[in-house]
């Protein structure tokens, strides 16, 4: 399930500095203010920086996980990710250190939390989706976090509501926990027959 998100870049056009420079030319109210044009380059953008950083082109860090190393550049992860923007700007952090050791998450899933900070596009799977999510909490990628969570909500079924609603209290996401407890209560009869889980439920939860 490709997931992404763009970011509209709003600048003021060079005619916008025309009409300033020949106000004779202007007709009517307002135009004096100028009128923004919307460029959008995000995908420009981000195509050349990912190239940059699989080139290994300008990149002043390396996050190393387990075995694997990958080359990065600080202000790029600092922008998708407070985790990261806190460890590069600590005053503990020597500034010819290159290498950050990163625990607690896989190489591979290491990989698509770099691939978002840099396109802000990944791939949410049910293979990687209970790995996934808690790296985006980890990390504190918000973006990815929410496109966990709808991801889990509409894979919701009477046989795994009750699972993910667990998951979901587990890191807070508040959002998908009350989605699974509407679709448990809605799906009540199903889920009690099809649901491994449900004879676990305390009865609290389900009042």
């Amino acid at each position: 399930m490709e997931i992404s998100d763009s970011v509209d870049v709003t600048e003021l056009g060079h005619g916008q500095q025309q009409l300033q420079q020949h106000p004779q030319q202007q007709e009517g109210p307002g135009l004096m203010e100028g009128t923004p044009v919307k460029m959008d380059f995000s995908t420009h953008a981000c195509s050349v920086l990912s190239d940059l950083r699989e080139g290994g082109l300008l990149c002043d860090a390396v996050i190393k996980v387990e075995s694997c190393t990958f080359p990065i550049h600080r202000n790029i992860m600092s922008a998708c990710s407070p985790y990261f923007r806190a460890l590069f700007t600590n005053t503990s952090f020597e500034t010819n250190q290159r290498e950050v050791t990163v625990t607690g998450v896989t190489p591979q899933i290491m990989m698509l939390i770099i691939d978002y900070a840099y396109t802000r596009s990944t791939k949410v799977t049910v293979d990687n989706v209970e790995q996934l999510l808690p790296a985006a909490d980890q990390f504190h990628v918000i973006g990815l976090v929410k496109a966990c969570c709808d991801f889990l909500q509409r894979e919701l079924t009477p046989a795994n509501c009750i699972g993910i609603r667990r998951f979901a209290q587990t890191f807070f996401c508040h959002g998908l926990e009350r989605a699974a407890m509407r679709f448990l209560l809605q799906n009540f009869q199903t889920v009690h027959t099809t649901s491994n889980e449900f004879l676990q439920l305390d009865i609290e939860e389900v009042t």
